[in-house]
């Protein structure tokens, strides 16, 4: 099976879910190159004097074309790092000094890469916050609505131009909530959305396909945890045994869980590939 078969919902339907899982792998490693790039601005926090605001990091953000590598720039920032608050009053090795709105912010970022070409990036503005019961350490905050934000940009490979696509991101997201109610406003949208919608109910059939071989997996791991060498020990007879076992273990179970788990964003592609590696090595 081709991964460009993925494109047609029949032939998801009727083939079977190995074939699928490794089209969709094959979809993921068939992108141009893509590279999200951070860009340190911890003085952007300066213009946050409320909490961490989206609208002051987004005029920041760029996208190019440069050594074939299609790179989208997007700050990052500290608070904790700037000059102002590298101060330590109170107690030896901890910077002690916190801003008067109460928490410090940090602004991160970070890649997703879906079959089917589904590109997006993730962007989060974190409240950082003193520990309740110990003031001298800090914690993220579950206030991200309230003091923080996420965003998203969304973009789609096309495999034929061989070219990215950015899509609207506030558009895509209005579409996704009024289909709940009526699938076919999406034809009311921009053609990007549109695909990068399709591309998304496609991912999500795939997903319905080879769900089984996730479940499976798991019978599979309980028992290489369990492996024991007999009543008699350890001998060379058990000792083949278990090398037997272990490189079944790393060439199949191993490597199809770990298919698995990128189809489901579980693994970034670069921690799937350095896996792959170690376990051929």
């Amino acid at each position: 099976m081709e991964f460009k078969d993925l494109f047609d919902m029949k032939k998801i339907q009727k083939n079977e879910p190995k074939k699928i899982l490794d089209a969709a792998i094959k979809s993921i490693f068939s992108l141009g190159p893509i590279q999200l790039v951070g860009k340190e601005m911890n003085e952007l926090a300066y213009e946050m004097p409320l909490k961490a605001e989206f609208d002051e990091l987004s005029p920041y953000i760029l996208y190019e074309k440069k050594d074939g590598i299609y790179k989208i720039v997007v700050p990052y920032f500290d608070e904790r790092k700037l000059s102002e608050f590298q101060v330590q009053l109170f107690q030896k090795n901890i910077n002690d000094c916190f801003p008067e709105r109460g928490f410090y912010i940090v602004g991160s970022s970070e890649l997703i890469i879906k079959p089917l070409g589904l590109i997006k990036v993730e962007m989060t503005g974190i409240p950082i916050i003193r520990v309740g019961k110990d003031i001298r350490y800090t914690q993220p905050s579950n206030d991200i609505r309230g003091r923080g934000y996420r965003e998203n940009l969304y973009f789609y490979y096309d495999y034929d131009k061989k070219e990215f696509q950015r899509v609207y991101s506030d558009k895509l997201e209005e579409c996704r909530f009024k289909m709940d109610r009526n699938p076919e406003i999406v034809e009311e949208y921009h053609e990007s959305v549109q695909e990068y919608i399709k591309r998304e109910i496609l991912l999500d059939e795939i997903k319905k396909r080879i769900y089984r071989l996730t479940i499976s997996y798991l019978p599979e791991l309980k028992s290489w945890f369990k492996f024991t060498y007999g009543d008699g020990g350890i001998t060379i007879g058990s000792l083949e045994s278990y090398l037997d076992q272990y490189k079944e273990f790393l060439q199949e179970t191993m490597c199809n869980n770990l298919k698995i788990k990128l189809i489901y964003s579980n693994v970034t592609t670069r921690e799937y590939e350095e896996l792959i590696n170690k376990k051929r090595s």
